[in-house]
């Protein structure tokens, strides 16, 4: 039997045994059970992992004249504990040229852990910060660059801070160009200071995209865009040619654009390309594309005349208009002068059913799918829902939604003798290889012969007559359209689309051109803008390209 004091040891030892037996086993629990978290966990407070998109590919014009490039930057950042003081911090990114709100630098150094200050900075500004406060961190990597600035703004489009794309063909051929994630080690010490950032890859060579785009030929057309659209007063300019037989786009200007390199500071709406994305009434110029179903189907012939009403016509209680009254003209003249009553009453020959067959074979109301843009549809109303007027609207471009892109191609086609060409802004790929054109019959080359003649007229004592050349012949056709205001369900009297589009030059065209203005002030008229326009990018283009002006030489030699 145990006394009191012999039982009051036993107990302290058992105790003792006891506490030991728990802590023994704690520690197997840590060290076996939980070893792989704490382990993990340990690696946490002294590592941070950080992923850099590097070896994005270089983007060139169709010469290899470079058009997105990479140069070396920085991004910044804090690893460890809070500070104690952000004043010095905020005085060090002040004199570096680094501009953060105060608030933003409070918070920073408030928190712990690992936090980016700034991304994507120029690399001496990030070396000046760091003179001045050795406790950030710097990480050099690649910076897209452009250094062309807005050259080709809306189809090269832009990347983001992590060198993604996000417009343009940056951001369609993204998975292309943007070909290794490098990461860095950021290792710090027990009392949380940062020792040593290490890079754990290697580089893969990267690729080249070529696009079809004519640096030289862009750059003369952005200029001239530019100062005709300030001139005409406009909201919006737009200019782009295409490859009549390859479907190269040459080259796709727009006036207001943006700088690349500063995206950012521009409205969005800008960054849209307006090749593929502008949605518009085509008015007039879609006139040739219902001539060319009359003629495939046999409905016109050429002795015929059309009394157009003096300028006014009456159908299902709606009034069509024309800008001049014209009595009788011949069925071609319809055209030339672009009569909206010539063209309504040429509708009534027209079914309804096989009018809508054919504009979605000849390409409106879906994508022209061009590899490397993004693209709108545009808007054929279904059959079903055409109403007693959709026939005579759409005669005159109306009650339809097109792109430039699409109207480009269709006017390819009357230059090529009657193919759908696929437009083209990819050259080629390297090392993956070149892209081939595309292209289908979509009407006879009778009908093309037919709409070259007329086009041609338009341009020599039409409507066009402003976007006359002396060294060659252009074919094309002026469209005006009133713009539908949508808050007041009614077209406006005041904004109207102005627009000038056809090829050159008639006897062997390379290029179908397209100029558009959005609500120009100084004329609404598409030949009174837009074709005053066109004619000076074609002539740039001419001499470019030396086409047709070794013939003016020895003319004027002679």
């Amino acid at each position: 039997m145990l006394n009191k004091r012999e039982l009051k040891v036993h107990l302290y030892v058992y105790f003792i045994f006891f506490i030991c037996f728990v802590i023994v086993l704690r520690l197997a629990y840590l060290q076996i059970v939980k070893h792989d978290y704490y382990s993990e966990l340990a690696k946490n407070q002294v590592e941070k992992i950080i992923e850099i998109t590097n070896n994005r590919g270089i983007i060139y014009d169709r010469n290899g004249a470079i058009l997105a490039s990479k140069k070396m930057g920085a991004s910044i950042f804090l690893y460890g504990n809070a500070l104690s003081d952000y004043l010095p911090l905020k005085n060090a990114l002040r004199e570096a040229g680094i501009y953060i709100n105060p608030g933003e630098v409070k918070s920073l150094a408030q928190a712990k852990g690992f936090r980016w200050i700034k991304r994507g900075i120029d690399l001496s500004k990030a070396y000046r910060l760091k003179e001045n406060y050795s406790d950030i961190g710097i990480i050099k990597h690649e910076m897209r660059f452009y250094p062309n600035k807005s050259l080709s703004a809306d189809i090269l489009g832009f990347t983001g801070i992590d060198n993604q794309g996000l417009f343009g063909v940056e951001y369609k051929l993204d998975s292309i160009l943007k070909l290794k994630k490098t990461t860095f080690s950021a290792l710090r010490d027990s009392r949380g200071n940062l020792i040593s950032l290490e890079n754990n890859n290697n580089y893969d060579s990267e690729k080249m995209v070529y696009l079809t785009i004519d640096s030289k030929i862009q750059r003369l057309s952005e200029i001239i865009l530019q100062n005709d659209t300030i001139t005409f007063g406009a909201k919006l300019g737009f200019a782009a040619a295409i490859d009549v037989y390859t479907g190269d786009i040459v080259f796709s200007a727009s006036y207001p654009t943006f700088d690349l390199n500063k995206y950012y500071e521009y409205p969005r709406n800008l960054w849209k390309n307006k090749l593929a994305q502008f949605l518009f009434e085509p008015g007039s110029i879609f006139k040739p594309i219902v001539f060319s179903f009359l003629i495939e189907n046999g409905l016109i012939n050429e002795n015929e005349k059309i009394y157009c009403e003096n300028g006014s016509y009456k159908i299902r209680n709606h009034i069509f208009n024309d800008v001049h009254s014209y009595g009788e003209l011949n069925i071609y003249d319809i055209l030339v002068y672009s009569s909206n009553i010539g063209m309504v009453k040429l509708a009534h020959r027209i079914n309804s059913e096989k009018f809508y067959n054919y504009l979605k074979k000849v390409g409106f109301g879906n994508k022209t799918n061009v590899y490397g843009l993004s693209e709108e549809n545009g808007f054929v109303r279904q059959i079903k829902d055409w109403s007693k007027l959709s026939k005579y609207s759409i005669a005159i471009g109306q009650e339809i939604l097109v792109t430039p892109i699409q109207m480009l191609r269709f006017y390819a086609a009357i230059a090529n003798d009657g193919f759908l060409v696929k437009p083209r802004v990819i050259s080629r790929i390297i090392p993956d290889g070149y892209f081939d054109s595309e292209y289908k019959r979509i009407f006879s080359s009778n009908t093309s012969k037919i709409l070259k003649s007329i086009l041609k007229e338009v341009v020599i004592r039409g409507t066009g007559k402003n976007s006359r050349l002396t060294f060659f012949d252009i074919a094309g056709k002026t469209g005006t359209a009133q713009k539908f205001d949508v808050q007041q369900r009614r077209y406006s009297s005041r904004d109207y689309i102005a627009t000038f589009i056809g090829f050159f030059p008639v006897n062997n065209p390379r290029y179908a051109m397209m100029v558009l203005y959005d609500s120009p002030r100084k004329s609404i008229y598409g030949g009174g803008t837009a074709a005053l326009t066109y004619k000076k990018i074609a002539e740039q283009i001419a001499i470019l390209e030396n086409i047709g002006i070794k013939q003016l030489v020895a003319k004027n030699e002679n």
